[in-house]
């Protein structure tokens, strides 16, 4: 009787990433905000950095969040934005590490076998060995300890990818569309703006009457009165 050995499943290692785009009335904002910055605080959230804008007569006021979050808190981080915000847009994308992961851990194996058969050749006292070998063994040694040291970072690195989702917000104000007699009009816009259409006209004539005033009192009347004073000559002969 044979019996078959069942393929263990390949672990999968993504690093996923989110981007949202919500939409706050404007005086909301900075407490929207500021509620889910706190609510990240109580899960297993890693906040990366944050900003915060506050509207001004010159700009609208905008916010932003960066979060790494466990998969098993990220639907309760969306749940409490959604509770605030609106979603105006949401990118999600993954991106395959798992070749990477196990290209670092066999890297990481590797050294470290390289590392302790190193420290055993140090330790043995029964091969004889001159100092120059001992020197040149203890530099490979060095050497290869600060690559594994390397190799291990990149690893931490991955894993914080791939063990938490990496979640953006971005917080905009939103813009009030009125209906009605307060609502957009293209004719009242018009009229609003038509005094400032003709202040710049009215600085375009005189900024070109200024430019040709000069050159039509130096050369067109001198010109035309010559003109005149040859036409009446030939006339008169």
């Amino acid at each position: 009787m044979t019996s078959r050995r069942t393929a263990r499943p390949l672990q999968r290692f993504l690093a996923v990433r989110q981007e949202l785009n919500v939409e706050v009335p404007a005086e909301q904002l900075a407490d929207a905000w500021g509620k889910v910055r706190d609510l990240c605080g109580t899960l297993k959230c890693e906040l990366l950095s944050s900003s915060l804008l506050r509207e001004t007569p010159q700009q609208p006021g905008n916010a932003m969040l960066e979060m790494r979050v466990e998969p098993a808190d990220v639907d309760k981080l969306l749940g409490g934005l959604a509770g605030v915000a609106s979603v105006v847009s949401h990118t999600t994308t993954s991106e395959d590490k798992t070749a990477e992961v196990i290209d670092v851990e066999a890297r990481i194996k590797n050294r470290t076998e390289f590392r302790d058969s190193l420290r055993a050749m140090l330790r043995d006292t029964v091969t004889k060995r001159t100092m120059t070998d001992l020197l040149a063994i203890q530099r490979t040694l060095s050497d290869t300890q600060a690559e594994l040291d390397a190799i291990a970072t990149q690893r931490k690195v991955l894993a914080q990818q791939t063990s938490k989702q990496h979640i953006q917000i971005q917080f905009t104000a939103r813009r009030a569309l009125v209906s009605g007699g307060d609502g957009y009009s293209p004719m009242r816009n018009a009229l609003r703006n038509a005094g400032s259409v003709l202040s710049e006209s009215v600085g375009s004539l005189i900024t070109f009457i200024a430019a040709v005033l000069p050159w039509l009192l130096l050369v067109v009347l001198p010109v035309g009165w010559l003109v005149r004073v040859l036409w009446r000559r030939r006339r008169a002969s």
